[in-house]
């Protein structure tokens, strides 16, 4: 099984739960954040230039933590950098405690009005909590992450952010067993229908875990005139139709009987000439039961004779990838 690795050499600092007038600021210890992300948005390495921030929390415990009783630090803070060409930053600064421990929850992107992600938050124990909703235009999907690290104290030269990815993501390919010079087949849209669409995320010391709204289900096009899907044509061996930039981001969910269709429109040519448009829908419920948390799904079209399509499907990782991001003060 592959993983994607991308490590983010970061310098953050914390609050501490003690105050500004327990020590002298030459004394005070930033604490170090090295940040890996496991996965990353379709078939696409995560490059530093798409790194651009993320909200961080923290809370202190005199006990190891989950413990009943803990003081909130920081609270949804911003650290970002306005461009791929600049430094991050945050603020206020901050700093680790003397003594007791501090464990961390962050999700990336940072959350604004444009990319869905509302009111990030710490629940009554102390998990991170945030609600969401995928954009229905897939090209302004995002790829949503989430990281935890508990119990770490003052003397850890190193906090890792172990981002993962928290949602599914749906990728597509498409064959033909039809191939002359003069026969062409492409896939113009494809959509994927009645899909829940809203729900609430919990990182917890345990799971992470969705809680689904039922009653907000959308579907989702792609399509060669959004740009969203590739204008190729189908050979033999499958190839790929989503555009390099894209991913379907869809909510972690189990499949209902008769809920999940896949409807796609096809263009057949001949010789130059459009000789038939041919509109399919097929019930995916024999095929595919749940979509999981941190999989990506690569359904397969397949064109034989007569227009007929058949639709398999493989689940895959994220392709393995280092990439240095630049340490910023």
């Amino acid at each position: 099984m592959r993983q994607t690795y991308i490590i983010l050499c970061v310098l953050f600092t914390l609050i501490g739960c003690s105050s500004e007038a327990e020590f002298a600021p030459e004394l005070k210890t930033p604490v170090g954040f090295g940040v890996n992300v496991d996965q990353t948005k379709g078939n696409l390495a995560l490059s530093k230039d798409q790194v651009l921030s993320m909200g961080v929390f923290s809370l202190y415990t005199e006990k190891p933590f989950p413990v009943a009783g803990y003081a909130r630090q920081m609270e949804n803070i911003l650290v970002h950098r306005p461009d791929k060409d600049k430094v991050f930053t945050y603020s206020p600064i901050s700093y680790w405690p003397e003594s007791g421990y501090l464990s961390f929850f962050a999700y990336s992107p940072f959350a604004s009005p444009d990319n869905r992600i509302q009111s990030p938050r710490l629940t009554s124990e102390g998990y991170m909590q945030l609600d969401f909703q995928p954009d229905e235009e897939v090209s302004k999907q995002i790829d949503l992450m989430a990281a935890v690290n508990l119990n770490r104290q003052r003397n850890a030269q190193m906090v890792d952010l172990p981002l993962k990815h928290i949602l599914s993501a749906v990728q597509f390919k498409g064959s033909t067993s039809v191939v002359t010079s003069d026969y062409k087949v492409r896939v113009m849209e494809i959509q994927l229908t009645n899909l829940i669409n809203k729900g609430t995320f919990t990182y917890s010391t345990t799971a992470t875990e969705w809680q689904l709204d039922s009653k907000e289900r959308k579907s989702f096009t792609l399509s060669i005139a959004d740009n969203t899907l590739l204008d190729v044509s189908l050979t033999e061996t499958p190839v790929r139709l989503v555009n390099p930039e894209t991913a379907l981001m869809i909510l972690p969910q189990e499949i209902s009987a008769g809920q999940l269709h896949l409807k796609a429109k096809l263009e057949i040519t001949e010789s130059g000439k459009v000789r038939n448009k041919k509109d399919i829908e097929i019930d995916l419920f024999d095929l595919l039961k749940r979509f999981t948390i941190s999989r990506k799904y690569v359904l397969t079209l397949s064109h034989e004779t007569g227009s007929k399509v058949k639709v398999s499907y493989e689940v895959v990782d994220w392709d393995k990838k280092i990439i240095d991001i630049p340490s910023f003060n």
